[in-house]
Formats: structure tokens, C-alpha cells, sequence
């Protein structure tokens, strides 16, 4: 009965706010509950990384579909677990009309085997890409991606720090949209469900 609810819900806001975009005084970036719309959208470097089956992936992966795109290392104790389930209790994405792709900043362990058993744990759908640390960090960089490794005190391991900043790609590979630390899956499922009617 919630999921109906839910899936009415995102229905109405949609067919409210595409009739609304007819409108020239409408302003999306006035009703989005966490996101920042970016119109035309902005051009994604192309790039050459190994996905999760260990398998050649470049920016052509993320045509023909919307995807949000996620950078994270499998070993975070909070914002990627956190984020990475509330990306798949979203409907959009239980629904196949959107996917992810998780981004690895943490090439030195985060194999290509060690990401697909990672992400299994919230959708086998997800894509996962890993890589050279010199080529994901031209796509870091062109993203503004912050990334910092901290050695423990010891020298024993180490952390990784990272924006935990989720992009919104189209069909065409350029980003959309985007959000900081979604809260919950209801209204980052809005929120894309708005800047795709946008699109």
C-alpha cells in the first residue's frame, strides 16, 4: 500500500510540474527537495576503466539510460553504505528506469571482484568501475570529486575521504543534475522524477 502511495505521489508531482513547465515563470529548482537542476547539462571526460566483471568501460556505459553516478570505496564505514541504500530503495531504480554507477576512489583495494560482491549487497544491477588511480582522477578532478587518503596512526591501513556527491546523467552521458548526501529514497526518487521531466 506504500509503494502504491509513493508511486502516485511521484505520478501527480509529475504531471503537475510538466504541465507547470509549459509555464515561463517556472523555476524547478524551487519545488526540488535536495538537488540542483543543471539545465543542458555539462560534459563528462570520457574515460578508460574495468567494471566489476573485469570488463573494459569507458563513458559509453552510461548512454541510452539515466544513471546517477557514485564515488565511494567498498571499505567506508558510513556515507557510501548509507547512500548506496537509499539509491536502491528509490523506485526509480527498483524499476529499471534508472541506474548506478559506483566509482571507486580507492583503486589500491577496491578490485573489480571486491565491487561486485560489494554492490551485490544493495543491486546486482549496479555498474562498478575501477581502474588506473591516474585516470580516475582525471575524472575525480573534472567532477570535483576531493579525494585524500589518511594512513592510521600505526601505518596498518588507511581511509579514504570523498565528496558524497550523487550525479544525475541522461541518455546523452551528460550530467543533469546532481545532490548531496540524499536522506531518504522518496525524495531523491522526486527529485530525479523532476529533473528528468526537465530533460
Amino acid at each position: 500500500m506504500k509503494k502504491i502511495a509513493i508511486t502516485f505521489l511521484t505520478f501527480i508531482l509529475y504531471l503537475l510540474f510538466a504541465c507547470s513547465n509549459q509555464q515561463e515563470d517556472f523555476d524547478i529548482q524551487q519545488v526540488l527537495t535536495d538537488a540542483t537542476y543543471l539545465g543542458q547539462g555539462l560534459e563528462i571526460p570520457d574515460f578508460n576503466l574495468i567494471d566489476q566483471n573485469a570488463q573494459l568501460a569507458s563513458k559509453d556505459l552510461m548512454r541510452d539510460s539515466y544513471n546517477l553516478l557514485f564515488f565511494g570505496f567498498t571499505n567506508c564505514p558510513d556515507i557510501c553504505p548509507i547512500t548506496l541504500g537509499i539509491i536502491s530503495m528509490t523506485e526509480l531504480v527498483v524499476n529499471n528506469t534508472v541506474n548506478l554507477i559506483f566509482v571507486s576512489v580507492d583503486p589500491l583495494r577496491d578490485s573489480p571482484e571486491i565491487i561486485k560482491n560489494y554492490l551485490n549487497n544493495f543491486n546486482a544491477r549496479f555498474i562498478g568501475l575501477t581502474g588506473d588511480e591516474e585516470e580516475l582522477a582525471r575524472l575525480w578532478s573534472a567532477l570535483g570529486i576531493t579525494v585524500h587518503r589518511i594512513e592510521d596512526p600505526d601505518g596498518s591501513s588507511y581511509n579514504m575521504t570523498h565528496n558524497g556527491t550523487v550525479f544525475l546523467l541522461n541518455p546523452e552521458g551528460r550530467m543533469i543534475g546532481l545532490t548531496n548526501h540524499p536522506v531518504d529514497p522518496v525524495s531523491l526518487n522526486q527529485d530525479i522524477t523532476l529533473m528528468i521531466s526537465q530533460d
